[in-house]
């Protein structure tokens, strides 16, 4: 599923997942079904979420933890709390409001 890979043999047109998730869907059932893939995982973000939501729809395994568990990692000041709550270190992070925008 990642066409820009060189050790990919077959690509496939999926549409991109923000937007038509129907659609999404059925490109990603789609491709599973032609290439006969046992597992399918994103190669970004967007992929990578849309894949684990959708997951009880897709006729594969998916490589991603559960949709909660991305959301979180994708939760960038989300995950600082995460990490600072079990004495990791992480950079300063704040919500992009108004006000912190403005400095």
């Amino acid at each position: 599923m990642l066409g820009a890979s060189q050790a990919c043999a077959d690509t496939h047109q999926v549409a991109r997942p923000r937007g038509d998730s129907a659609a999404f869907v059925a490109g990603v059932q789609e491709a599973v079904a032609a290439g006969h893939y046992e597992l399918v995982f994103g190669g970004n973000d967007d992929w990578m979420a849309a894949l684990s939501a959708y997951r009880d729809h897709l006729p594969t395994r998916v490589a991603h933890p559960d949709f909660t568990v991305v959301q979180t990692a994708l939760d960038k000041v989300d995950l600082t709390e995460h990490a600072h709550r079990v004495g990791l270190a992480a950079p300063h992070t704040i919500p992009a409001t108004e006000a912190a925008l403005r400095g």
